[in-house]
C-alpha cells in the first residue's frame, strides 16, 4: 500500500437496521478528516442540514433520501447520492483534500448476495474489498484503468469482470449484478 501524502476525508453513512418505537430507522453519519462537515438530508420535500463532529445519529422514516455533502474549505466535495432507506445499509462519501485534486473516487456496489468480496486491480493498485454490499464501498485511486472482479458468493455467481477508466477528480459508481447459480 502506498503512503498517503495528504489526508482524505471519508464521510460514512451507516444505516442501522434497528427500528425505533415510531418505526423509524437509525441513520448514523460519520466524518473522518476535518473536525466537522455538514450533510444536507432531503426526503419528500423535507430538508435538513446536519453538522457532524465525529458521528451523528438520526432517526428517519423509511424512504428515499438525497444525501448531499456540503463544501468544506480546503476539500473537494463529493457528489450527492440517492439512497433508499428501508432497514439498513451503508454509503460512503469521500472528500479529497485540495492537494489530492488529481485523485479519483470509485464506489463499487453489489446486488444479489447480502455481501461479496470484490477485487480491484490496475495502475499499481491491487486490493480485495471484503464484504461489499448493495450500499457500496468507496476507494480513492490514482487516475487510470482498473479491472473490477467480483468473487462468487454461493449460491450467487459473480458477473463478468468490468474495466473502468478513471480521470482526475472523477467520481464513478459501478454496480456488480450477481446472478443465482443454476443447479
Amino acid at each position: 500500500m502506498r503512503p498517503q501524502l495528504t489526508a482524505s476525508l471519508a464521510l460514512s453513512l451507516a444505516l442501522g437496521a434497528c427500528a425505533s418505537l415510531n418505526s423509524g430507522v437509525l441513520l448514523t453519519l460519520r466524518v473522518e478528516g476535518p473536525a466537522q462537515a455538514s450533510v444536507r438530508v432531503e426526503s419528500g420535500g423535507a430538508v435538513r442540514t446536519v453538522t457532524v463532529r465525529g458521528s451523528e445519529t438520526l432517526t428517519v422514516d423509511p424512504g428515499t433520501y438525497t444525501l448531499t455533502p456540503q463544501p468544506v474549505d480546503g476539500w473537494d466535495t463529493p457528489g450527492a447520492r440517492q439512497l433508499g432507506v428501508t432497514g439498513g445499509g451503508e454509503a460512503t462519501f469521500t472528500y479529497q483534500s485540495a492537494a489530492q485534486a488529481t485523485r479519483a473516487v470509485l464506489t463499487v456496489f453489489v446486488t444479489g448476495p447480502a455481501s461479496a468480496d470484490v477485487r480491484v486491480q490496475g495502475a499499481g493498485f491491487d486490493q480485495t474489498l471484503p464484504a461489499v454490499t448493495a450500499s457500496g464501498r468507496s476507494l480513492t485511486l490514482e487516475p487510470g484503468t482498473y479491472t473490477v472482479t467480483g468473487v462468487d458468493a454461493l449460491p450467487w455467481r459473480a458477473p463478468t469482470a468490468q474495466t473502468v477508466t478513471l480521470n482526475a477528480r472523477q467520481t464513478l459508481d459501478l454496480t456488480l449484478n450477481y446472478g443465482q447459480a443454476q443447479p
